[in-house]
Order: C-alpha cells, then structure tokens, then sequence
C-alpha cells in the first residue's frame, strides 16, 4: 500500500464532495489533524475506518487500498495486486518487529549485565580479616538496642547491639564494611561470620562458648562479645557488644530467656569489707559454711555488711577447683542479696560449668 497515494485519493474523494476536513472528520468521529495527516501522507486511516471512508466517497475497499478508481476490467487484478502487497507488508512488519525485539532484548540484557557489575563494584562479597566494634561514649549509660532485622533461610531475625555504636568488617587489605549494609546487600552473611570466628577461636585469639540450651554461641575475647542464639523457641536473634554484654545483662538475651545460660549460687558470710584503692571496688573477706574463707575483689555494691550472709550467683564457662577464690577469679558474678538462711538451709550449689568448646 502506499500511503502517500492513499492520502492524495482521500483529498481527492473530499474535495469532490466539496467537504472540508472538518467536516469529513465530524462525519468519521476524528479530528481534522487526523484527516490533514492522512491526506499529506504522514499517516494511514485505521482499519476501522475504511469501511465508512468508502461508504461516505462511494468507493471499494479495494480502490482505497490501491488509491484509485478501478475499472470492472481491472477489479479482479488490483483485488490481487493489494492482498500480494498486503502480504509483503505483512512480512516485512514481522521481520521489523523480530528486529526490534531482538534490539530489545540485547539491550535489556546489557542492562542486566551492567546492574549486575555495578552491584559488585559497589557491593562487592569479601572475606573477613578482622571485626572492629567501636564503644559507645563511656560518659553514656550503657544499653541494649535492636539496630536491624536479617532474614535467611530460616526467617526473620534481629541483630542487637550492647554499648556499641557500630560494628566493622575489615578485608585482608583493611578495608571496612559496616555490619549491616554487607548482610543486607549479600556482601556477607552470617555463617561467614560465624566461620571467622571459628578460625580465630582455633587460632585462640578468641574464646569460644556453648550455653545452657547446647545449641546458642558465644564468642568472648577483650575487646568485644558475639552471641548467637539458637534456643528451643526458634529464636535466631545476634547480640554483639563489650565483653562484659552477658555480664551486664545478667544473662537475659534471646527473647530475654534468662534460662539460656546457666546460673549457680553460692551463699558466703561477710567476714570483713574494706576499702580498695580502687574506689570502684570493695575488698570483702567471705566464708563458706563448713567450707573455706578468702578475700576477694569485687565491684562495689550498696549495704554489704559484715557479719551477714548474702547469696552470690554466677555464671561460668571455665573450669576449676570449686572454692572462693576459683570462682571469684573465673566466673561472672550477676547478682548479690541478702539472705536470712544459715547452716545447712544455705543455697550452695555445685559450679556449673556451660560448655567450652
């Protein structure tokens, strides 16, 4: 078909009936720009429309397709002539139309490959050399705050932070990666960390603890602590902060179960309390009934008397002989209240031990 010719017929037919093209647009429900691009043969009529187009001139189909008048003699060839060419432009229209969506997609897939390199380049996966946490102000109380959720395979969990600000992730060549854009952004995920950790523990660097519920994870050395949970409960969360965190929070971490890490109390007489030049600290002389009397250090804490019992709780990962000065060096000491209890109705329980591993 060629447009330009139908256009020119369409002038024709219309100024033959002496129409305008506003008026030939009223009639076919368009606007005169339509009948203007039409006639100048910057554009074709819609199909839809090439039945009223003949009806209102008079015509066939088929002259407006071939853009002229045909004669009964010529009726039959030009019928043929137009379903040929229709055919071929057909045909050329699918083959522009595979090309374009070819086009399409080698560019959709330069797209892709572009996204995906640039992600790496911003993003990029890394191994870890090293964890910098940095502490929040001394001058500040000390908290626990939920900083942000990761999800795997197993669901939704939160990552909480202890008297920190921030935590790092540092490459062979020191370069760091702030915590949770590399677990959001897949730069790292979480059993890298854990196998970090691992080798750091092998290499004793770092301390490494099973609690009470066998299957939760501390990682303890001087500058930080790293807890995962894995309780009955399901629950997955991470808690990373100083190295006194399961001191501090006496042990109330996943769900604030305070049953994941084992307690045991000792109950002393206080003997005798002195001042230490540290005025942080007290040193008390304490006994055990029927056992041994040793001074110890502790932090200073408010009406501990002389000549009364207090019940001492604990909770401990290293192994040692079961007496005062043992415990007091080796394990962490939660929580001290008075008791009325003597002799044998004293709570004097047996050193537990979670696990080491």
């Amino acid at each position: 078909m060629n447009q330009e010719k139908i256009g020119k017929f369409i002038q024709e037919l219309r100024k033959e009936k002496k129409m305008t093209q506003q008026e030939l647009a009223d009639l076919l429900n368009v606007t005169d720009r339509a009948i203007s691009h039409w006639e100048n043969g910057r554009r074709m009529p819609d199909v839809s429309l090439f039945k009223p187009i003949c009806e209102i001139f008079n015509i066939s189909v088929n002259e407006l397709i071939s853009g002229e008048r045909i004669s009964l003699n010529e009726e039959k060839g030009k019928y043929e002539e137009n379903i040929i060419e229709s055919l071929n432009i057909n045909k050329k229209n699918k083959s522009r139309l595979k090309k374009i969506i070819v086009l399409l997609f080698i560019i959709l897939f330069g797209i892709i490959v572009f996204i995906y390199f640039y992600y790496n380049y911003l993003f990029p996966k890394f191994d870890i050399y090293n964890v910098i946490v940095s502490s929040s102000d001394i001058d500040s109380e000390l908290s626990l705050k939920k900083q942000f959720n990761y999800k795997n395979n197993n669901g939704l969990f939160n990552v909480w932070y202890y008297g920190i600000d921030s935590v790092q992730l540092c490459d062979v060549k020191n370069k760091c990666f702030l915590l949770e854009p590399s677990i959001k952004y897949k730069q790292i995920d979480v059993e890298k960390i854990k196998k970090y950790l691992n080798f750091q523990y092998k290499e004793k660097n770092i301390d490494k603890f099973v609690l009470y519920d066998g299957n939760s994870i501390l990682y303890l050395n001087d500058k930080y602590s790293i807890l995962f949970c894995d309780t009955v409960n399901d629950n997955k969360d991470i808690y990373i902060g100083l190295n006194s965190m399961i001191k501090d929070l006496n042990g109330s971490v996943c769900d604030n179960d305070e049953n994941i890490i084992k307690r045991f109390t000792k109950t002393y007489s206080v003997i005798s309390v002195v001042e230490d030049d540290d005025y942080d600290y007290l040193n008390v002389t304490l006994k055990e009934f029927q056992g041994d009397t040793a001074m110890v250090r502790i932090k200073r804490v408010e009406n501990i008397e002389n000549g009364k019992n207090y019940e001492f709780t604990f909770i401990n990962y290293y192994e040692f002989d079961d007496n005062i000065k043992n415990i007091f060096d080796h394990a962490i000491l939660v929580d001290i209240k008075e008791t009325d209890r003597v002799g044998l109705e004293q709570v004097n329980e047996s050193v537990y031990k979670n696990m080491n591993r």
